[in-house]
């Protein structure tokens, strides 16, 4: 696959995530300078079966929509799951526990909680057992991110059920337990932030006409700004020097 077409894997990703098909999509919005190469709208184009709107200038996209965002009422943004979070059984493949894309219980005491189940048949099996906890970054194991490890002990020559549970917390700490033919908990915390890139935030606004809203882009080079007034966005550039 070339890089091209590597560009639009993102894409599918996000599809999948969001549980929608490009047919759901009426309008295509691109951002940033790299967007304006004709190869790329062309590319764009063909697999969306549409053109993007064109009256919008893709540099100053985040600005807007930034300032769009500032004067929603009620504006909540939740955490999710950044990355499908799993296990390795003695060096096995990962199996996914919790998929990414799910929201994070945002206050209280509230939990999000998934459960496997695993059946471990007769005379083959060992005394005890390593469970390896991973967040999927690849198909491969090696390029994953191992988060923690324990081991259970289970009883020899005997067939097993072990249920293995993932408790995530408002806080993005995990809680993992594993239980054998419904015994004892084997219990291990992460206390390692499994989405600590991501943000977690809420915020409250009152819609009032004369209020007035900001969004900022930093850019590299050049930064953008939106002000809303008497709802009418303006973009200001600021490209180092103070100019707009």
């Amino acid at each position: 696959m070339d890089l091209w077409e590597k560009c639009f894997e993102r894409i599918e990703e996000a599809f999948k995530i969001a549980k929608i098909n490009k047919k759901d999509i009426n309008e295509i919005i691109l951002i940033g300078g790299s967007t304006r190469i004709p190869k790329i709208r062309q590319m764009i184009k063909d697999f969306f079966g549409k053109e993007h709107l064109r009256n919008i200038n893709p540099d100053e996209v985040v600005s807007y929509g930034a300032t769009l965002a500032a004067y929603l009422t009620d504006l909540v943004i939740k955490d999710i799951t950044s990355k499908n979070i799993g296990i390795s059984i003695e060096g096995g493949k990962m199996d996914t526990i919790i998929p990414r894309g799910l929201k994070i219980p945002f206050v209280g005491n509230n939990l999000l909680i998934y459960q496997k189940e695993y059946t471990l048949g007769g005379k083959k099996n060992p005394e005890k057992l390593t469970i390896n906890i991973y967040e999927e970054n690849s198909d491969k194991l090696s390029e994953n991110t191992f988060l923690q490890k324990f081991t259970v002990e289970l009883e020899k020559d005997k067939e097993k059920k072990i249920t293995i549970s993932m408790i995530l917390k408002h806080n993005s700490i995990l809680n993992v337990k594993a239980k054998v033919n419904n015994g004892k908990d084997n219990e291990i915390k992460i206390k390692k932030n499994i989405n600590e890139n991501s943000e977690k935030r809420e915020e409250k606004k009152d819609k009032k006409s004369s209020s007035s809203f900001m969004g900022v882009d930093l850019g590299t080079a050049t930064s953008y700004v939106g002000l809303m007034n008497d709802n009418k966005i303006e973009i200001l550039e600021d490209s180092g020097n103070g100019s707009r």
